[in-house]
């Protein structure tokens, strides 16, 4: 039988070229690296390079921003909410969430949950209400189960294109060496220049020191030494933003385990460096582990489960569902498939 390839709803066809493909996996690994270092590597010349680096973000399929560890941008752990909506119901159901900046994730689903989203108690946020009573209030909304994520094995960071070879890889690696330095724990750990400045990280993970000196009206040399501390204690994290349609992975598969507690921590190794992994977490609730893949489709995806998963001792209970239609991701929402508006206010002052 003959199985149409999976899609998202999509509006518009965007083909990218293996170059550009090339690109995204080249950015993926080395997000801050100059145009010339990557024209290198990839065997081209700076100005096509950066050519058609302006061509993807035009076309809103890819773009570089920042993420900010949880302890500043969070007053308490993120949650996992997969929510059980009224018939014909999910889409407006996963649309009224976006008006909530907590919402870092939001798709309509298939599955286990008929919406599945992530939830992060921003600073500010009364997170106990928001989650006993008002989104559980919506209209269209059955039922929701709250998982809180206790620990994040591996984040969406982590997960890219493997198209480029061992060498190129290597090279790439280089690039983002940086010197390390003390870990930032809390917002107030921010003088207000590492704030303001973390702020336009966030929005562009590629903006340099120079652009931060003329914006804040600091010296080049504090501009540097405020990057680097930004970077270095790991604030915040350049990653590339990718419609996934577009490259070629337009599946996500969420996977809720239950498992023996002798076996967690081994399942949990095994998982992070499976190429497929985007998101690997400990939860509470009726599940012990948090699983967020991204497949090429349903066979894949079916791999996944009949041969890598079952292989796994331990496992108790699976719980899957998969993306229909995803409105947002990391706080950037999609249009159409394709990349919009990135949510503001997500880094606040407020204890």
């Amino acid at each position: 039988m003959h199985v149409p390839p999976f899609t998202q709803r999509t509006q518009g066809a965007v083909t990218l070229s293996d170059t550009d493909l090339d690109i995204i996996a080249a950015l993926q690994l080395a997000p801050r690296a100059s145009f010339t270092a990557l024209a290198e590597i990839l065997d081209t010349t700076s100005a096509t390079l950066g050519k058609r680096v302006q061509n993807l973000q035009e076309q809103r399929v890819m773009s570089v921003i920042g993420r900010v560890s949880w302890p500043i941008v969070s007053s308490y752990n993120p949650f996992e909410l997969w929510i059980r909506t009224r018939p014909g119901e999910s889409l407006s159901v996963a649309q009224s969430l976006l008006q909530f900046p907590e919402a870092q994730f939001v798709m309509q689903a298939t599955g286990s949950a008929d919406v599945f989203a992530t939830i992060v108690p921003l600073h500010g946020t009364d997170y106990y209400e928001l989650l006993s009573r008002t989104i559980p209030q919506l209209d269209g909304i059955v039922a929701v189960e709250s998982n809180l994520i206790l620990h994040s094995e591996f984040v969406g960071t982590s997960w890219r294109l493997r198209r480029l070879t061992a060498e190129q890889e290597l090279a790439l690696t280089a690039l983002t060496e940086h010197d390390e330095e003390a870990p930032i724990t809390s917002v107030t750990d921010l003088s207000s220049v590492e704030f303001e400045a973390l702020k336009m990280l966030r929005v562009n993970g590629r903006v340099s020191s120079a652009e931060v000196a003329r914006k804040l009206g600091i010296s080049s040399s504090t501009a540097f030494r405020t990057v680097g501390r930004l970077l270095g204690s790991g604030a915040v994290t350049p990653r590339v933003e990718v419609a996934p349609t577009t490259v070629g992975y337009p599946m996500m598969g969420a996977v809720a385990i239950s498992a023996d507690p002798r076996h967690v921590t081994t399942i949990l190794r095994e998982l992070s460096v499976h190429p497929s992994t985007r998101m690997l977490s400990t939860v509470s609730g009726s599940s012990t582990i948090s699983f967020f893949g991204q497949y090429q489709g349903p066979r894949e995806f079916a791999d996944f489960l009949q041969r890598d998963l079952a292989s796994f001792e331990g496992i108790t209970q699976v719980r899957t569902t998969i993306n229909l239609h995803e409105l947002r991701r990391h706080w950037v929402d999609r249009d159409n498939g394709l990349l919009g508006s990135q949510v503001e206010q997500i880094v606040r002052r407020d204890a």
